[in-house]
């Protein structure tokens, strides 16, 4: 009997300390990606290039990285442009206002390096003067 208390006490242990490391998700901006991590560990990297739009409007049923036991009014909801089940993905950054115009900047910022890029590729690629058969 001794011995099922020890364990339910350990696993309830386990289950409160899940439930509070919650509070260690942190949201980082690269040149790339925006990524989530928890407890250090990147857990969720999203394509900047794949952030259709950023709103503060709530949705049901979207992909949820909270990281407060109480999000209130921290909410920020990114919608991507592909995805198979889940479009939506609700964020709550510490500054949300702030967070989303670092993210919007670095969105921005990254699909005119892409532009850039794709402005200063060659279109065609240059032909070879091989004879051909029927231009005799």
């Amino acid at each position: 009997m001794r011995e099922i208390a020890i364990y339910s006490a350990i696993g309830l242990w386990g289950v409160v300390l899940l439930c509070l490391s919650v509070v260690t998700i942190r949201y980082r901006i690269t040149a790339r990606w925006l990524v989530i991590s928890w407890m250090g560990l990147p857990v969720r990297w999203l394509r900047l290039t794949n952030i259709g739009q950023i709103t503060v409007q709530r949705r049901f049923w979207v992909e949820r990285w909270h990281n407060s036991l109480s999000p209130g009014n921290r909410y920020l909801l990114l919608e991507k442009k592909f995805g198979l089940l889940c479009r939506h993905l609700a964020i709550t950054p510490r500054n949300h206002l702030i967070f989303k115009a670092e993210l919007e900047a670095a969105r921005q910022h990254r699909l005119n390096a892409i532009a850039a890029a794709s402005r200063d590729a060659p279109t065609e690629m240059p032909r070879t003067s091989a004879p051909s058969p029927t231009s005799r």
